[in-house]
């Protein structure tokens, strides 16, 4: 029987030959083009050489499964190696007979969902693929228009003004390093410097990199940038040369303290503001590297940040003297929330604690209360009295005066009272 053309379109499905199998020569040629393997009217076994019309039986003479044999030989894994005439064939019946409607439910939706998280492994199959539709686009003169969010004459009009790469990309909303791209292909500014090429050996690398200094470090000292460095050692490792692991702490500009030296502190019992002003660093960043070492297992979860150096009595004694917390805290030098904490824990106690009975002191840098500035200006004194018994300058008095009388606290018709002459 007269064989028909494998890659007609018009050819039916005939009978496979007797000894249906493929050269040597074409084997390996179709090895190398493995899609041309899939033919209408048959399924070439790349193992073998074998013409089927699919492969689902035949594989496992070589031990294989479908995915398995999918996996070696570079086919994606939704590749059907079934004969498309066959597998049109198969299509037909399954419409024909409503084969869908007979499916359960949960198979469906099992179906479904891993069809929705198959792995997309990009194969040689796949390869071919985006290479073939490649030739194709560049044989029929096919390109890419760019799309810019800013065309040419914008960006010439406005480097013509004067405006810098970084001006441009801020006004245009486009990225730094694509303006200057574009103004390079402009010819508005000098081409890009090529790069330097380093000037160590991978001998001297080796040799810091024996020392346990990180690529910071050994930029520093080679005088390079990090990433030359981290470039040659990525190269090295390429190469399978053995490269000695950095010690110590990555060096990091933002660190302030090491974290060797901060638990040292710590483990010594001293308070937040103590650690602070040892280190030389705000109670802020104490606090942030307090919760950073506890996240990393660094600091006990349990440790107290204000370990008393005081006792209830020199406590109890101050609060009788009728003074406030923090000036409390400035005396036992520890902190107001130190002292506070302590104060609540022995109110729940049932201690008596005695109430100051004067004034809060000001945080905010206030050198008296209003009440007692009020008091002394509406004796009618004159101004330099007034500046000398609150021991301020007259400046000072004249600004709480005004602040005082735009909030309503102090009488609009005050005036000043002249000093008497001296004789």
């Amino acid at each position: 029987m007269r064989r028909v053309n494998s890659k007609s379109k018009d050819s039916t499905l005939l009978p496979m030959p007797s000894h249906p199998s493929v050269s040597g020569d074409e084997l390996n040629y179709l090895r190398e083009h493995l899609r041309e393997a899939l033919q209408d009217d048959a399924v070439v076994c790349l193992d073998c050489g074998a013409r089927r019309r699919a492969l689902g039986g035949h594989v496992r003479i070589h031990d294989l499964t479908l995915d398995e044999y999918r996996e070696r030989w570079g086919y994606n894994r939704k590749t059907s190696l079934v004969a498309a005439h066959s597998a049109e064939k198969y299509r037909r019946n399954a419409f024909d007979r409503n084969l869908g409607a007979h499916a359960s439910v949960e198979l469906l939706a099992k179906a479904t969902e891993a069809s929705l998280h198959s792995d997309n492994t990009r194969r040689r199959e796949g390869v071919l693929r985006f290479r073939e539709a490649i030739q194709r686009r560049g044989a029929t003169g096919f390109r890419l228009k760019p799309r810019y969010k800013v065309d040419d004459d914008t960006l010439r009009a406005l480097a013509q003004v004067g405006h810098t790469a970084k001006e441009i990309a801020a006004r245009v909303g486009l990225g730094l390093d694509q303006v200057r791209k574009r103004l390079r292909a402009l010819q508005l500014l000098p081409p890009a410097k090529p790069p330097s090429k380093p000037t160590f050996t991978d001998q001297q690398l080796l040799k810091l990199r024996a020392a346990g200094l990180w690529p910071s470090e050994i930029a520093a000292q080679l005088g390079t940038t990090p990433r030359a460095v981290g470039q040659r050692l990525y190269k090295l490792r390429r190469k399978e040369v053995t490269i000695a692991e950095p010690r110590g702490l990555r060096p990091n500009s933002r660190r302030r303290v090491s974290t060797e030296a901060f638990l040292v502190l710590v483990r010594k019992g001293l308070s937040l503001t103590e650690i602070a002003a040892r280190l030389g660093v705000p109670t802020s960043y104490v606090i942030g590297k307090k919760n950073y070492l506890r996240k990393r297992g660094l600091l006990e979860r349990g440790y107290d940040w204000h370990q008393r150096t005081f006792t209830d009595e020199q406590l109890l004694k101050l609060c009788a003297a009728s003074l406030w917390p923090s000036e409390i805290a400035v005396q036992l030098k520890t902190t107001p929330l130190a002292v506070r904490k302590r104060l609540r824990k022995l109110r729940r106690h049932g201690i008596a604690v005695a109430q100051p009975d004067q004034l809060r002191p000001q945080p905010n840098g206030r050198r008296m209360p209003n009440e007692v500035f009020i008091a002394v200006v509406r004796q009618g004194l004159p101004l330099a009295e007034v500046a000398a018994r609150l021991g301020v300058s007259k400046p000072y008095v004249k600004a709480k005066a005004t602040y005082l009388r735009r909030r309503g606290l102090l009488e609009r018709s005050h005036t000043w009272q002249q000093q008497a002459p001296k004789p």
